[in-house]
């Protein structure tokens, strides 16, 4: 990752993890789920170009500060099927925002460049429809599908066991143990880590691929 800067900020009342990844040598940055603002997310934000907002999902609490971070040039991007929550806050947290229309959407297999740091698009529906990470073979940006102990949950609106069961299945085999992974909330953790100590993890090498025949 070269020099590359990822900087975390917890942020809004469900504590959301909020990503800066910035290019010191060209002060561009993107920013992945602005849940909430801060007084340190915004002083970072002053210090950086910030050329894309990537979302995990659509909920709220992972959007709620699009408006106060977005800069003149900034581009929004979230997958097709969860633009049905980020125009409609109120459909998983009763919540009203008033945010700007989406710019693009993100699609499975999509890359994504902060500097020499790529990054690539990996749908993992389950937590809601349009649930994305965003990986490469270092890193991962895990959104709500996988956190350090468990995962998202999939009982709320557009959400589905059966198709995060596959998401899970699916990160265990596009990501090394050695990934680090930088959830939506909470603390970070490894791929290996996880594998050892999540249940879900467990679960799904010990019964995935049996259970899908």
């Amino acid at each position: 990752m070269s020099d590359t800067k990822i900087l975390c900020f917890s942020v809004g009342e469900l504590a959301t993890n909020c990503y800066l990844i910035g290019d010191p040598n060209t002060h561009e940055a993107v920013i992945i789920d602005p849940g909430g603002t801060s007084a340190e997310l915004m002083a970072a934000c002053d210090q950086w170009n910030i050329q894309q907002i990537l979302l995990t999902h659509g909920h709220a609490d992972h959007i709620a500060g699009i408006s106060a971070v977005r800069q003149q040039d900034t581009s929004i991007l979230l997958a097709k099927a969860d633009q049905q929550f980020y125009e409609n806050p109120r459909q998983i947290m009763g919540t009203d925002l008033s945010l700007p229309p989406v710019d693009g959407e993100l699609n499975e297999g999509d890359d994504i460049e902060v500097g020499a740091l790529k990054l690539k698009v990996h749908a993992t529906p389950g937590h809601s429809p349009g649930s994305v990470i965003f990986a490469n073979s270092q890193i991962a940006f895990t959104g709500d599908t996988l956190f350090r102990g468990s995962v998202g949950r999939y009982d709320l609106p557009g959400g589905s066991e059966e198709a995060l069961m596959a998401s899970l299945d699916k990160i265990l085999t596009v990501l090394s143990d050695e990934t680090t992974l930088y959830p939506g909330h909470g603390p970070q953790s490894t791929l290996k880590e996880e594998k050892n100590t999540n249940p879900f993890l467990i679960m799904r090498q010990q019964f995935g691929s049996s259970s899908q025949r």
